[in-house]
């Protein structure tokens, strides 16, 4: 297989300072392509194996990235430990691969050495390419067409090459990095308020409980709460919690009082679901909302409702900053009350494609509440790597 220069890829920006209306990032070659990764994690990736799915090419030829995935290199080149760390991801890609796409496989290996004069690969890192690159090629083939490995690419912490490539352009000894294509995306990226955490560790959200003071302030204030009714004022108030955190950038804590009545207010099913709506916003997603909280009957139900609000009002951005205030609600409980924020922020997380993220909120709530239904879902999610139906 010798590497294809690539056309443009494309990826629609996530989480962060990026706006809906904002153009795509564009990546042209393997050096911007691995510079496009940790934008879509989330975090610089490490003793990883990285797969990007980019879709069939659109009227201009470029290609929207469809999917990026993510697991741990083996913890040895034993046929039993490749198969088990490969294993989920290959089983998302059997399921969800479509005829037309091509993927991309980039594995990041501290192992990797120079050895005669090339970059090769380190023992773990080659069993598990060999591992996938098997298998793909017994399942890439689809009924309108073949879906293609368009390249395989070695990654170290200065340095890339391409594995699938054996002419002039991409050298044995690989090519550095930093070069002009991946300055200029990295560039952008920051640009956007998209700069990925330093490692997987630094990307997840804080869940350690605030102060005692804060604790027991939210706790008295969702004592009071119980006895009062939840519903739109508590919607708006934390819809208003959302935009100051998107327009401040150093986002202020929410006041205890607050808090409390929020971790109150969740525990009633039609508030949460309003709440999960922050994520979008206009006039379906306001008439969701009013369903939501209006105890009479709806002809057909609310989901409906609720899945063309998503549809076409949906905004990653907003979806991720209603997640940072829900963190900040949670952590204000120690108990079972907190569970019902934290899987807002996990169900939030998960809508805006932040997966590490969301996984580590669904953890913390199930260790509060492992009855939590919510929880249970988002997790569920999560572990079969399903994306949400938008």
């Amino acid at each position: 297989m010798t590497s294809p220069h690539h056309r443009p890829t494309a990826t629609p920006p996530r989480g962060g300072g990026a706006g809906p209306d904002d153009p795509p990032l564009r990546a042209h070659g393997p050096e911007a392509l691995i510079a496009l990764v940790p934008a879509c994690l989330g975090f610089h990736p490490a003793d990883s194996l990285v797969v990007l799915e980019s879709a069939a090419p659109g009227p201009g030829g470029g290609r929207l990235l469809r999917a990026g995935l993510r697991v741990d290199l083996p913890a040895t080149p034993a046929p039993d430990d490749v198969a088990g760390a490969t294993g989920p991801l290959l089983a998302v890609l059997r399921r969800d691969l479509r005829p037309g796409s091509r993927v991309h496989l980039l594995v990041h290996d501290p192992d990797a050495r120079l050895r005669d004069g090339a970059l090769v690969p380190g023992a773990r890192a080659a069993a598990a390419v060999r591992h996938v690159l098997a298998d793909l090629d017994r399942h890439l083939d689809a009924p309108a067409g073949r879906v293609e490995v368009a390249e395989v690419l070695l990654v170290t912490a200065d340095r890339w090459r391409s594995l699938s490539c054996d002419l002039p352009c991409c050298p044995p000894a690989g090519a550095p990095r930093e070069g002009g294509a991946a300055r200029r995306l990295a560039a952008e990226v920051v640009g956007r308020g998209l700069a990925p955490a330093a490692d997987r560790a630094a990307a997840l959200p804080p869940t350690a409980p605030f102060g005692p003071g804060r604790l027991t302030a939210a706790a008295e204030a969702r004592r009071r709460a119980r006895r009062e009714p939840a519903g739109a004022a508590l919607v708006a108030a934390f819809d208003a919690a959302v935009e100051t955190r998107l327009r401040s950038r150093v986002p202020p804590v929410p006041e205890a009082d607050w808090c409390g009545r929020v971790l109150a207010g969740l525990a009633d099913t039609g508030v949460r679901d309003a709440v999960l709506l922050s994520g979008a916003g206009g006039p379906a997603t306001e008439r969701a909302r009013a369903a939501l909280l209006d105890p009479g009957p709806v002809p057909g139900g609310t989901a409906h409702l609720v899945d063309r609000a998503l549809a076409a009002e949906f905004d990653p951005v907003r979806a991720a900053a209603a997640a940072a205030v829900a963190v900040d609600v949670a952590r204000h409980a120690v108990d079972r009350s907190a569970a019902g924020a934290w899987a807002v922020a996990a169900w939030s997380l998960w809508q805006a494609g932040a997966g590490v993220r969301a996984g580590a909120c669904t953890r913390r709530a199930l260790e509060l509440d492992p009855s939590h239904r919510l929880a249970g879902l988002v997790e569920q999610a999560l572990r079969h790597a399903l994306r949400p139906r938008r």
